[in-house]
Formats: structure tokens, C-alpha cells, sequence
């Protein structure tokens, strides 16, 4: 009889660990919220870039093409002296059918729509978002954002991010191994993923 007892309560407390585990498991777990890189602060940006071809190819990884025409670009760095700490850039373009389809069609970075988009704080004077015709997409965790035109070709774009980590220090070169055998130095890599590879 006692034998049994005990075979029915680790029975029901096996049942409950079971239970338990799928209940547990099958909650849709949040991911927790990544902190903002608050790029605008209350101090100024230690540089302020205006070169609108080099703040293209830097924001979407690529020249501009033939049919894009950049209206205004301005990229924004807050830095000490070994290296930036956030960063924030801005543009308006009239892109070409080609980066529209890239970034919109094709959604290079694989950003999401987003409905409602709240404007940036201590954006430049000519970076406003219409109330209304356009359409937005989104980084679901960073802050870049897309703002389309739904009749033109006007774009207006803008991401901010923390600056770069520190990269590993330089190993010790071993005077006797020559450099075809030592393995590659780790170094640092971007803080944001390369667009999907697509032809343009």
C-alpha cells in the first residue's frame, strides 16, 4: 500500500513537471527592449558631415545611381578621441525606380511597415514627414526608418546607433611563424547587418 502511495505521488509530480514545462514553454516570450542609442543628446555632435554621396554610400551600402538625386544629407557624430561613440544621419532624395525598388520592393534591410511613425527630436529643419501620402517601413529594433512617397519618388530616410566597440587588440606576432600560417587577426565588424545581396 505504501509502495503505492509513493508511485501515485511520483506519478502526479511528474504529471505536474510536464505540464508545467508545456505551459511554460508555449508563452510567447517578449523580447526584451534593446536601449535606444540616443545619438541626439543634449550636447552637440562633435562632427557634422554634409558630403551627400559619401552619407549615401554609408547608410545604404552602395553609391547613389544615375537617377538618384540627393536633396539633402547630413550625417551627425559624436566622438571622443579614440573613437565615435553614436551616431545619426539624414536624407532626402529623389531616388531613381531602381533604389526605390531596392529598398522598398525588394526591402534591402528588412525592415517592416510600421503605420504611424513619431518625428525625429532635433532632426534637421528640412527632414519633416508629410501627415500624410506616404508610407513607412522600420527597423523592428534599431531606428532606421524609410518614409516613401506614395505618388513621387521622394524618400526621406534616417538611422542613429552607437558608435563602434572596441576591436580586439592586435596578437602578438611570433617572429618564427610566418604570416601564411598565422590565423587572420579579429578585428571589428558593423553594427548593423549588409543588405540581402540583389542585384540592382
Amino acid at each position: 500500500m505504501k509502495l503505492v502511495k509513493m508511485f501515485v505521488a511520483v506519478l502526479v509530480v511528474a504529471t505536474l513537471a510536464v505540464v508545467g514545462f508545456a505551459d511554460w514553454s508555449q508563452r510567447p516570450v517578449s523580447p526584451l527592449p534593446l536601449p535606444a542609442p540616443d545619438a541626439v543628446e543634449v550636447d552637440p555632435p562633435t562632427s557634422i558631415q554634409t558630403e551627400a554621396e559619401e552619407i549615401f554610400s554609408r547608410a545604404f551600402w552602395q553609391p547613389p545611381g544615375a537617377g538618384d538625386k540627393i536633396l539633402h544629407a547630413e550625417r551627425r557624430e559624436w566622438a571622443d578621441a579614440t573613437s565615435v561613440k553614436k551616431w545619426q544621419w539624414f536624407l532626402e532624395i529623389e531616388g531613381s525606380p531602381e533604389l526605390i525598388k531596392y529598398l522598398r520592393d525588394d526591402n534591402a534591410f528588412g525592415l517592416s511597415p510600421a503605420q504611424k511613425v513619431t518625428s525625429v527630436e532635433k532632426a534637421p529643419a528640412w527632414f519633416v514627414y508629410p501627415a500624410a501620402g506616404v508610407d513607412f517601413l522600420k527597423s523592428r529594433r534599431g531606428q532606421m526608418t524609410l518614409c516613401f512617397s506614395k505618388s513621387g519618388n521622394r524618400l526621406l530616410a534616417t538611422d542613429a546607433g552607437s558608435g563602434l566597440r572596441p576591436g580586439a587588440p592586435e596578437p602578438i606576432k611570433d617572429p618564427i611563424a610566418p604570416d601564411s600560417v598565422r590565423p587572420p587577426a579579429a578585428g571589428r565588424l558593423p553594427n548593423s547587418i549588409p543588405p540581402t545581396p540583389q542585384s540592382r
